[in-house]
């Protein structure tokens, strides 16, 4: 029997405006009514969470964040689980980006930090749909580089790019620095710790909730998403989601400026193929 279901937000529980679809938040309601758990595997921070504030209260309590780099509990406002980047690590990497014209952004303790002057930059960098979310929630420290290399860690890195064969040539030059890397939004490279990602977070989550990973569904669109989907007991790409997430996937729902969050409970989670 499936009993949780982990989303993804950006492309997958959100539509494009970075809203909760709709129908998406009244199927997880639906669910939660009848037992189900719903987990949020997704890159973003904590702080990145307050504008869903009201309409996650009472139906999601706990999140993989940060690509699997922070475990949190909504309820009780508490990190269950955190795993840092070792600061010779983050040393290196801002040592060789250097000069590279890359916007870097820092997660640490659970919240997303930025060099204040990217904050009017953020469409050459293709992230301008995350502007008013920035402005209003995102630290700012024009020291950010020296800051994580030397006074506090970070559990990830995001190095966004101006274009797709940049962020290429930025994965091919932090190759041999021991972390995870994947691909996010348009030009983002994702920098993790090694040994961590969407799915090590959710495990760690099901073995304290006594929840085998044969009872899991997991939904997402992107690269970052797929340790998370290659694992769970049935994985959902979105319409929307990356051609490597579709080809990969068990299935393919609609998009996630459609049905596809209420077909996956419907049909799957709730098991009322009918609807469809």
């Amino acid at each position: 029997m499936l009993r949780l279901l982990g989303l993804d937000m950006d492309g997958t529980f959100l539509n494009d405006e970075k809203k909760i679809q709709p129908s998406a938040l009244d199927a997880v309601r639906r669910a939660v009514s009848e037992g189900k758990m719903v987990v949020l595997t997704t890159g973003r921070s904590i702080n990145e969470l307050l504008p869903y504030e009201r309409e996650l209260a009472g139906i999601v309590r706990y999140c993989v964040l940060e690509s699997g780099g922070i475990v949190y509990d909504r309820e009780e406002r508490r990190v269950l689980r955190r795993v840092e980047i070792p600061l010779e690590i983050s040393r290196e990497v801002f040592r060789r980006t250097e000069g590279l014209g890359i916007c870097p952004m820092v997660m640490s303790h659970g919240y997303s930090v930025m060099r204040p002057e990217f904050f009017t930059r953020l469409p050459e960098y293709h992230i301008s749909a995350y502007q008013d979310l920035y402005d209003r929630y995102a630290g700012r420290d024009p020291d950010l580089e020296r800051t994580y290399s030397y006074r506090d860690t970070a559990e990830k890195i995001n190095l966004f790019s101006r274009t797709v064969s940049a962020r290429e040539q930025l994965k091919d030059l932090l190759s041999d620095l021991p972390l995870v890397m994947t691909f996010s939004e348009i030009t983002s490279l994702e920098l993790s710790p090694m040994g961590v990602d969407k799915w090590t977070g959710l495990s760690y989550l099901l073995e304290m909730l006594d929840i085998s990973k044969e009872e899991t569904i997991a939904a997402g669109d992107a690269p970052n998403d797929l340790p998370i989907l290659r694992n769970a007991g049935l994985s959902c790409a979105m319409g929307n989601a990356s051609k490597e997430v579709q080809e990969m996937a068990d299935v393919c729902v609609g998009s996630n400026n459609e049905d596809g969050i209420r077909e996956i409970v419907d049909r799957f989670l709730l098991g009322n193929p009918e609807i469809f």
